[in-house]
C-alpha cells in the first residue's frame, strides 16, 4: 500500500476509460462518492458509454437521473434517459447483444427502450421541436447536435 510523505495527503488518481479513447485521470474527491456508481465499470451507463464509443456516437446521460446523483438522492433503481446523436436505428445496432429486449414503441421519435437486468434505459436521438401556429404538437426533426436538444 503507497504512502504518502509525512504531513502530506495520498492522491490516488481514479481512471477513466471509454473505449479505445485515452483515458481521464481524475485525482481522488473531484468525482464525488455519489456519482461513483455511475461510473463503475459494470454499470449500464459505462457499458452503454463504451458500445457508443466504439460505434463513434456520443451518448449522455440526461434527466431527473442527473438532478438527483448530483443531488445525493439517486436511486440503485431510478431510470436512466440517455440522449445521443445515433438515429434509432443505429441505436438499436449498438445496443444489440447488451440488451436483452428493446422496446421500440418511441422509435418514430427516436427513442428506444433497451431492457438490461430488469431496467429499461431509454436512449434517445437529438431532436429539434417545431412548433407550427396551426398546432400544439411539435413536429419532430433529429439532430446531430446536443444544443438542440430541448431535453439535453
Amino acid at each position: 500500500m503507497p504512502t504518502a510523505p509525512r504531513g502530506r495527503s495520498l492522491v490516488i488518481p481514479r481512471v477513466l476509460h471509454l473505449g479505445d479513447r485515452p483515458a481521464i485521470v481524475y485525482p481522488a474527491g473531484v468525482i464525488p462518492p455519489r456519482l461513483e456508481p455511475l461510473l463503475d465499470p459494470d454499470a449500464a451507463p459505462r457499458q452503454l458509454a463504451f458500445r457508443f464509443a466504439a460505434a463513434g456516437r456520443s451518448l449522455y446521460l440526461v434527466g431527473g437521473s442527473v438532478r438527483d446523483a448530483l443531488l445525493g438522492r439517486a436511486a440503485p433503481d431510478a431510470d436512466l434517459d440517455f440522449a445521443t446523436d445515433a438515429r434509432p436505428d443505429e441505436i438499436r445496432d449498438i445496443v444489440d447483444g447488451w440488451a436483452a429486449d428493446l422496446y421500440l414503441v418511441g422509435q418514430a421519435f427516436g427513442t428506444i427502450g433497451a431492457v438490461k437486468d430488469g431496467h429499461i434505459y431509454e436512449i434517445t436521438t437529438f431532436r429539434r421541436e417545431v412548433y407550427r401556429e396551426d398546432s400544439r404538437k411539435p413536429v419532430v426533426t433529429f439532430s446531430e447536435d446536443v444544443d438542440t436538444d430541448p431535453v439535453s
